[in-house]
């Protein structure tokens, strides 16, 4: 089903919706490169440094600066990122994401290799920079990752059996 709606979305109104992808990488480039999704061609001999100045200030605005620059951005990622740990990974796409700013964002366990601090701090920075001003769809096993969300919908064996804001759920005492 996952496959078929990034399918159809991307046919219908292929800008409106990103999707977050931890196994996306190009092969042999730097971690830089890879939240751009390529390498910055410039014909002014300031514009890559620019462009990297403003990745920076964008990762310290959306708070993840400190999780994408643990290894720098200058560090070759190896074939399919296999110089990098899940959870390194994890922030890098998470990073790439936050930077497009979509109007809807749908993470699929977008945190699961993480820390539970790095996920904290993620989840805060999605409760805090994010609440109002895009539609967030997050896919998780764990309720409390989403207790501040306006609608929480619990499925089973794909069907939905409850409905509802985190503390309604809780009280429900039900799956």
């Amino acid at each position: 089903a996952r496959q078929d709606f990034v399918e159809k979305i991307g046919l219908r109104d292929p800008g409106a919706f990103s999707f977050y992808h931890p196994d996306d990488y190009l092969y042999t480039h730097s971690i830089l490169e890879n939240i751009l999704f390529g390498h910055p061609r410039a014909d002014h001999s300031r514009a890559v440094e620019e462009i990297q100045d403003r990745v920076v200030d964008l990762l310290r605005e959306e708070k993840v600066f400190d999780e994408v620059m643990e290894a720098g951005l200058g560090f070759e990622v190896g074939s399919m990122g296999d110089r990098l740990s899940g959870g390194q990974k994890q922030k890098i796409a998470i990073a790439r994401v936050f930077l497009k700013k979509p109007n809807i964002l749908i993470l699929d366990e977008a945190t699961a290799s993480l820390d539970n601090r790095s996920q904290a701090k993620i989840q805060e920075l999605i409760n805090s920079q994010w609440k109002g001003k895009s539609t967030l769809v997050a896919v998780v096993h764990r309720l409390e990752l989403v207790k501040e969300y306006d609608r929480i919908v619990v499925l089973k064996a794909g069907r939905i059996v409850e409905m509802g804001r985190y503390q309604e759920l809780l009280e429900q005492k039900g799956f």
